[in-house]
């Protein structure tokens, strides 16, 4: 059952006409609550007389975070009670009874949505963007480089990538990264946590159990072009190697440290880093080359200090072993793009001549998966046909012959069963029609006609259920505190 928030709390509210509000909007919930004389303290109308336990029960049914928020404005008591953990844990136990999956979308780079679910507006970034131009005098807006759940990494520009920002919009709050030890034109840019700051576990005596991870760690992965990107022009120019230079952030020690990934066959490094993006999967890190020729994967929580690993002052080297895998090991003709639905990767790829659009899964590998096992530094993982869907049904609104690639795939969130194709029909490659598939049914549609849309990469945007506190970088050797949501 979902509970109304009785009033539309400000700063002015007082604690006696809030509590007489919440008192009579849930007084029917009191039953649940095992107390001697429910009734004689409903008589008080004051909520101020409640226990904790019952003051608890109340609020703990709060529609949404948003609503707890604006209810800590109340009074110092309710500030401290809104913010223990066993009040967090106890609301994210009510919210998960609803079952009632979290809200989700997907951005642009510009911080567009593509889906409007969790904003009334397209730009759910918009009073993020603003305050970090205000606060750190930036040029112009800073661009979306990577996403985890609820946290965006935002960076003030495109090229010369210098300036990081690990943001939560929905508390509008960030934490600026110190620079990194170089500077290069074109870098790819990969933002991942160890763990999600809650999750659930089940007990046998007690249920579902909510556990807080406040000490969660980040990493912030650059791969480098090493030709610098000064040779837009000269494909030829473009470094074919077994290595890949790449600088990581480790935000329980605030420091860069620089590593060489290795991987068993020669790539074009300059491709992979001008046009492709980092793809977050539990740990793991994924790009598909600029071309949709190969995979690489990475954990960067596999990656140690040691005494060779550079900091951002020295010059040392470590080599890694990266998941790496050629994808015409699983299919012969290269993948359009590398997208996530409920944190699982997904590549696609559309071929003109049949009109077919195929979606491979990328999970972790078990023993007796034998489908294009992709080894490297930290296991295995292994590449599966998912679903293949035919788009040349005559009677539709479908993709005319003359189109042989898809810029994008986006799934949505909230029904498996449908995706959005996302294609150029004329020159200009902003310019974007989008087509609606339920993979079920076969049905398609055009939802939209030449539509400016920023589709040079998409990212997963989450609304949970509790935001995810931001943790303060170290200070000389000191623990990352969190700054209070």
């Amino acid at each position: 059952m979902a509970w109304p928030i009785p009033m539309d709390l400000d700063s002015t509210v007082d604690t006696h006409r809030v509590g007489n509000r919440l008192i009579q909007a849930y007084a029917g919930t009191l039953h649940s609550v095992r107390l001697k004389r429910p009734s004689s303290m409903l008589m008080n109308n004051n909520i101020d007389h409640l226990p904790e336990s019952l003051l608890v029960e109340i609020l703990c049914r709060l529609p949404c975070f948003k609503s707890v928020s604006q209810c800590k404005l109340v009074s110092k008591r309710w500030c401290t009670l809104l913010s223990d953990s066993r009040f967090i844990r106890h609301f994210l136990c009510v919210q998960r009874n609803r079952n009632q999956k979290p809200m989700g979308t997907t951005i642009s780079m510009n911080g567009e949505e593509f889906l409007n679910r969790v904003s009334p507006s397209s730009r759910p970034l918009a009073q993020l963007f603003k305050r970090l131009v205000s606060i750190h005098g930036l040029k112009q807006e800073p661009i979306v480089v990577g996403t985890y759940n609820d946290l965006v990494l935002c960076c003030a520009s495109m090229h010369f990538q210098r300036d990081y920002y690990i943001c939560n919009p929905h508390t509008v709050q960030w934490v600026p990264l110190p620079p990194p030890p170089h500077v290069y034109k074109y870098v790819t840019v990969g933002f991942t946590c160890d763990l999600p700051y809650y999750n659930y576990r089940e007990d046998d005596q007690q249920g579902a159990i909510v556990q807080l991870n406040v000490e969660y760690k980040y990493r912030v992965v650059r791969l480098i072009d090493p030709t610098g990107g000064y040779d837009d022009d000269d494909d030829d120019d473009d470094t074919i190697s077994c290595e890949i230079k790449a600088q990581i952030f480790f935000s329980e020690t605030g420091e860069w440290r620089q590593f060489v990934l290795s991987s068993p066959s020669a790539i074009a490094v300059g491709d992979l880093c001008m046009e492709s993006s980092g793809v977050a999967s539990n740990r793991m890190l994924y790009w598909l080359h600029g071309k949709g020729e190969f995979l690489i994967g990475l954990d960067p929580f596999m990656i140690e200090k040691s005494d060779n690993t550079s900091s951002a002052a020295t010059a040392g080297r470590t080599d890694y072993k990266c998941f790496f895998s050629e994808c015409g090991e699983w299919d012969s003709v290269p993948m359009n793009c590398l997208v996530t639905l409920d944190g699982c990767p997904r590549m696609c790829e559309y071929y003109s001549p049949t009109r077919t659009l195929s979606i491979w899964e990328v999970n972790e590998a078990k023993e007796e998966d034998q489908m294009a096992m992709i080894r490297g530094g930290a296991g295995n993982v292994c590449v599966k046909p998912y679903k293949s869907i035919y788009l040349g049904d005559e009677e539709m609104v479908v993709i005319s012959r003359g189109i042989d690639h898809i810029r994008s795939v986006v799934f949505d969130p909230d029904n498996e069963g449908l995706l959005y194709l996302l294609i150029n029909n004329t020159r200009e490659l902003i310019k974007i029609d989008v087509i609606r598939c339920n993979i079920r049914t076969g049905e398609m549609s055009k939802v939209a006609t030449s539509q400016t849309i920023n589709c040079l990469h998409l990212y997963p945007f989450v609304l949970p259920w509790w935001p995810t506190p931001l943790r303060q970088l170290p200070q000389r050797g000191q623990p990352s505190p969190n700054l209070p949501t």
